[in-house]
């Protein structure tokens, strides 16, 4: 990759309303030494690279043009996997394909949050085709989970393992909201409700869930889009629960 660094320098140094003369007098270097940098005649020395990041506020890998290559890159690799419409499918002939990607992706860019929560809900998704959600019911009428059978999925097995990881360590919120939703769903298959409830304790209640909290942000016509977006989101939800306690309750 060609390093284009006084390119960025322009870049940043414009961005932020600065002259060569605000820079080099930051830096403790001459005007024409910034110069040079950015018509690519010379590259700042090693040393002064840190100062030049902080100076512009930014890391080091972006100072290279790293970070938007990173950035590249990482969409490339969910884009790969999402070609597959995993969601829509009922066959399992893309699994190793899909696991592969995502598994490579980690080696070129190990702990990074997207890629690991995404291997995650694939894993959760292999698991299933692989193996099914084994269910019954119990004495009473009620669904009951076979946990004995469930807690040989390996994947599901692997999937908890990398989102109690991304619980614990994860920056981005919506990552965090993520693992939790399949913790909360795997938990219950392995027979291990405390864990599933104390994870699903971590979340907002209803009355303060992203829906509704952007149906109080705006008013006018934005307000009643955001209100109907809500009302009809809702009412699927209720819909699924719906269904499921019509199940649940069958044998009653």
């Amino acid at each position: 990759m060609k390093v284009e660094i006084g390119e960025r320098i322009k870049e940043l140094r414009r961005r932020d309303g600065r002259t060569q003369e605000d820079l080099a007098l930051a830096l403790g270097v001459t005007c024409q030494a910034v110069s040079r940098w950015e018509a690519s005649g010379g590259y700042p020395d090693m040393e002064i690279l840190p100062s030049i990041a902080n100076y512009f506020g930014v890391s080091i890998d972006t100072l290279f043009g790293f970070q938007s290559d990173r950035e590249r890159r990482i969409k490339e690799i969910l884009g790969e996997v999402d070609a597959y419409h995993i969601k829509g499918r009922s066959d399992e002939d893309w699994i190793e394909e899909c696991v592969g990607i995502l598994r490579e992706g980690l080696l070129e860019f190990p702990q990074e949050e997207r890629l690991l929560i995404k291997l995650a809900d694939t894993l959760c998704d292999a698991g299933w085709r692989r193996h099914r959600e084994w269910t019954y019911y119990d004495e009473e009428g009620y669904i009951r989970h076979d946990y004995d059978r469930q807690r040989k999925n390996e994947y599901w097995t692997e999937a908890v393992k990398i989102c109690e990881s991304l619980v614990d360590s994860a920056k981005d919120t919506r990552t965090v909201t993520e693992a939790v939703s399949i913790l909360v769903l795997l938990y219950r298959n392995f027979g291990e409700t405390q864990k599933a409830v104390a994870c699903a304790g971590r979340m907002p209640d209803l009355a303060h869930c992203r829906e509704l909290l952007l149906a109080m942000a705006a008013d006018g016509k934005e307000g009643a889009a955001y209100i109907r977006d809500a009302l009809l989101k809702m009412a699927y939800e209720f819909a699924k629960q719906l269904v499921y306690g019509l199940m649940n309750c069958v044998h009653n």
